[in-house]
């Protein structure tokens, strides 16, 4: 299968260390020192990548940032990892100048334009140190592997978000400059893969502009002799068939960037937000004491986040539970193999050979059960935080209601009686669900004054509903849905009551245990779609480039994929990712093996979105 975009990166940026994996493990392997200079966009690439330890074991005894006062140690060199702007490379050469460090190994994220190389040249020509300077290379790295199927692009400089991209007052140049960036940020994720994809995308919309740049992007490089960016890295992805990569644009599903969602890692994302892998949570104080503020970061080295980041909450509730269980046991082995060890006589010195052994074995085995214990310590706080939100807000209700209105069922609860509600969540959640009920359900007219009406005396901004009217007009014109009409599943949960053991102390018995039953999102059936070459009315008008052969038109009879990247113009989020995960997961139950990436434009939080098209309605 490819190589995730997490793995392709990494290895890069240790090739850059000057660390290959091969080199790594070997036993001999010893790292020359060095000195990790970055700029904000470096950070960020570095951040999900390599931990403080990996860094230290590829060499790296100080990482700083550029922008930082730092002290000159002449005796190592700096490697540098940034963007090729005129202010990085100012303060690189001033570096050089002053003789900050032994030797300089400039890495640009992005390929440098021929007017940062000359400024480069020329200062450190003039200051006699042009010398020093033992590598200057473009890495095409400009994007973020947060996971190992999941990208998004840097802003550059502003966020390449939703709003950036339909804000009607914006110059052309403007939203040019936002899709050549999409188009460079992309064509970095595949030479770092280091294959050519075939390009599918949805036509009228960014999505179009970004598929036709992208293809030209490709043709060129291609058709230079010179060029070795694919020549070399062919083998990566350890597959002959080259992947599919599908853009589509975010109009094709708006209600699930707002929607109330119900797996781990999205909830956490839109509670608590999730930046780099890192979350912020706030604890209650214990008797009169201040709230604390508490951090975590929830990645690869976290073994129960890496298991359950995927389920659905109630099903998180209840592994904590069990591994809980399971650490306490283990626990309380150890404690009796102490106790009976001191009350053993002295007379049994025949076993003390066996009860040295299991001594050994009972202490080997503690730092990995105390950092076992940490880890689901940890869970445990942001569950319980999770939990007094769902039950404040009414998460629950929230949920199931968009489930059905975005799944065409009747709903359980009146729309206007949750509007109404002061009780229900915040003014902002009042306001999710009714846009998802204006996008995805038959309001009528006199319903919807009435819940604008509601929304507004609670001090509601609106405005987010006038962009959203005036954009189902546009969309209608242009012969695009809004929304595509979810699959006819039976019910669309199951309440986990009977699975979830009564005695899961965490779970609060005011929020339902909702279990959703599997259902594709439009994204994910487009996807299917594409990579099965099935004949969907879904996806008949799709543009097909090939910028290996040249060609426009998909081949008659062509296998199906099994390999595909998507990419969402105008951001995305952690449940779109999780339901292509799971559609992949489902597939290889079936033993066809599939494997998707899913990248976006911006990794958005709910409400962050709410506010993109609230700016929007004010500019309409």
């Amino acid at each position: 299968t490819m190589t995730s975009i997490r793995e392709a990166q990494l290895t890069a940026v240790q090739s850059m260390l000057g660390c290959t994996p091969e080199a790594m493990r070997s036993k001999s392997f010893m790292p020359d020192w060095k000195v990790l200079v970055y700029d904000e966009a470096g950070m960020q690439v570095i951040t999900p990548l390599m931990n403080v330890a990996e860094l230290r074991a590829a060499g790296v005894t100080l990482h700083v940032p550029l922008s930082s006062s730092r002290e000159p140690i002449p005796d190592v060199p700096g490697v540098y990892l940034c963007l090729p702007t005129e202010e990085n490379v100012q303060r690189i050469c001033r570096d050089c100048a002053e003789r900050v460090y032994e030797s300089y190994q400039i890495n640009f994220l992005a390929p440098a334009p021929r007017v940062i190389l000359e400024l480069l040249a020329s200062k450190t020509l003039e200051a006699g140190v042009a010398v020093d300077v033992t590598r200057v290379f473009d890495l095409y790295s400009n994007f973020v592997s947060l996971e190992d199927q999941f990208f998004t692009l840097q802003a550059s400089p502003k966020p390449l978000s939703y709003a950036q991209l339909n804000d009607s007052t914006a110059e052309d140049t403007e939203i040019e400059l936002c899709i050549r960036a999409m188009v460079d940020g992309l064509f970095a994720v595949f030479v770092t893969l280091g294959v050519v994809p075939v390009i599918r995308a949805s036509r009228r919309n960014a999505a179009e502009n970004v598929a036709r740049m992208l293809n030209q992007k490709f043709q060129e490089q291609l058709k230079n002799s010179r060029n070795t960016l694919f020549k070399e890295r062919m083998s990566a992805t350890g597959s002959f068939q080259r992947p599919v990569l599908l853009i589509l644009d975010r109009h094709v599903d708006m209600a699930i960037v707002l929607h109330h969602s119900w797996t781990y890692q999205a909830l956490v994302h839109d509670l608590f937000g999730l930046r780099l892998n890192k979350t912020k949570v706030t604890e209650k104080g214990k008797e009169g004491q201040p709230p604390k503020e508490k951090s975590y970061i929830l990645d690869k080295d976290d073994g129960f986040w890496m298991r359950h980041k995927g389920d659905p909450f109630p099903m998180v509730a209840e592994a904590i539970e069990g591994e809980l269980a399971i650490y306490s046991s283990k626990k309380k082995e150890i404690d009796a193999l102490h106790g009976s060890l001191a009350s053993a006589s002295a007379s049994a010195a025949t076993d003390a050979s066996e009860q040295t052994a299991m001594l050994m074995s009972a202490v080997s085995s503690m730092p990995e059960l105390l950092k076992q214990k940490a880890v689901l310590d940890a869970h445990m706080t942001i569950l319980t935080i999770l939990m007094d939100k769902l039950q404040q807000r009414k998460l629950d209700d929230y949920y199931q209601v968009e489930e059905e209105l975005m799944n065409k069922k009747v709903v359980s609860t009146p729309i206007l009686d949750i509007v109404k509600d002061p009780a229900a969540g915040t003014p902002d959640d009042r306001l999710r669900l009714f846009v998802i009920y204006m996008m995805d359900g038959d309001v009528s007219d006199a319903e919807k004054s009435a819940c604008l009406q509601a929304l507004q005396d609670q001090g509601c901004d609106v405005s987010s509903v006038k962009f959203l009217e005036s954009l189902k007009d546009m969309l209608a014109m242009a012969h695009q849905p809004t929304v595509m009409a979810q699959h006819e599943s039976g019910g669309l949960f199951s309440f986990a009551g009977k699975t979830l053991s009564q005695g899961a102390s965490l779970w609060n018995h005011g929020v339902k245990t909702l279990m959703p039953t599997s259902g594709d999102l439009p994204v994910t059936r487009l996807v299917d779609a594409i990579m099965e070459n099935k004949s969907s009315e879904l996806t008949k008008d799709y543009l097909y480039f090939d910028p290996k052969r040249g060609t426009t038109e998909a081949p008659k009879g062509s296998v199906p994929f099994d390999q595909a990247v998507v990419f969402m113009v105008g951001g995305g989020n952690y449940t779109e990712f999780q339901n292509l995960q799971d559609y992949c997961q489902r597939a290889k139950e079936k033993t066809s093996r599939k494997h998707v990436v899913y990248g976006v434009s911006q990794l958005c939080q709910p409400t962050e979105f709410l506010g993109q098209l609230t700016e929007l309605g004010k500019i309409a």
